[in-house]
């Protein structure tokens, strides 16, 4: 069986979050969340939030056996802003988020 949860709208971008889901696809998620606590960067809190509340749905009692079937990171909107340049014009950059997916998978 399959559970899903969905994050969305997180203000860092996907890119900064795909360095660490490649480590995290496939394995037990006693040991993901284990190795998400440890990590220093700042993506490792939103992946173990969003380990976190898909494991929450999951009735099994024994949750060594679940494991993190996919996760991915994708673009989310932009926030488009400007800040004052030279000689009156306004220089545009675009502040990204993302979108989280996780799915766990377990028992038959």
């Amino acid at each position: 069986m399959e559970k899903i949860a969905h994050i969305k709208y997180i203000r860092i971008t996907p890119k900064k979050l795909r360095t660490i889901l490649d480590d995290v696809r496939g394995k037990r998620v006693l040991e993901v969340l284990a190795q998400l606590a440890v990590t220093p960067k700042r993506t490792a809190h939103f992946l173990q939030n969003a380990i976190k509340s898909c494991l929450a749905q999951i009735d099994v009692k024994e949750h060594a056996e679940v494991r993190v079937k996919r996760i991915v990171a994708q673009d989310g909107p932009r926030f488009k802003r400007f800040q004052p340049g030279g000689r009156g014009v306004a220089h545009p950059y675009r502040k990204k988020t993302s979108h989280i997916e996780v799915v766990l998978s377990y028992g038959k």
